[in-house]
């Protein structure tokens, strides 16, 4: 898991992990997949992690960040 935001206001951290996908799954925005150098499609599952100790997914897998932000905007 990687953090990738912090929101020293909320007191939260933005994190996401890469999910390997199999078959027909695509970004739940654009419908494109990401590749590793072996070919492996994935996307990317992004979360919230508070300072409290609480962890949340965020609904749906994406390729990047700007799509999750187009799909929850």
């Amino acid at each position: 898991m990687l953090t990738f935001a912090r929101d020293c206001f909320a007191r939260e951290e933005l994190t996401r992990r890469n999910e390997y996908v199999a078959g027909p799954r695509s970004c739940d925005w654009c419908g494109q997949t990401r590749r590793t150098k072996s070919g492996r499609a994935y996307l990317y599952r992004y979360g919230v992690w508070t300072d409290g100790g609480r962890k949340s997914d965020i609904r749906g897998l994406f390729c990047s960040n700007d799509c999750r932000k187009s799909f929850h905007a």
